[in-house]
């Protein structure tokens, strides 16, 4: 980051906005993120803000990546709660 704040996307209640980086370091060409179709039954907040403005991330998932975030972020990286509908 280069001392400017950015704009955060905000939560959307459709989709899961997790993404998966496809392929692997054996395939030919350029790897690419693709984003969950799941419907997301959760909302996940940062808990400690990552940037010198104090803004802290916040993004839906689904069940299965928020298993996946606790796995490889560990379990008190974010709060989550349920969306409410």
């Amino acid at each position: 980051m280069s001392g400017e704040k950015e704009d955060l996307e905000p939560v959307d209640v459709s989709r899961c906005q997790a993404e998966r980086l496809e392929g692997s370091f054996m395939t030919f060409g350029p790897r690419k993120y693709i984003r969950c179709n799941n419907s997301p039954i959760y909302i996940a907040t940062e808990n400690i803000p990552r940037d010198s403005y104090g803004v802290r991330g916040c993004m839906s998932l689904c069940e299965k990546c928020v298993d996946i975030m606790k796995a490889s972020l560990g379990k008190d990286y974010a709060s989550v709660q349920l969306i409410l509908r």
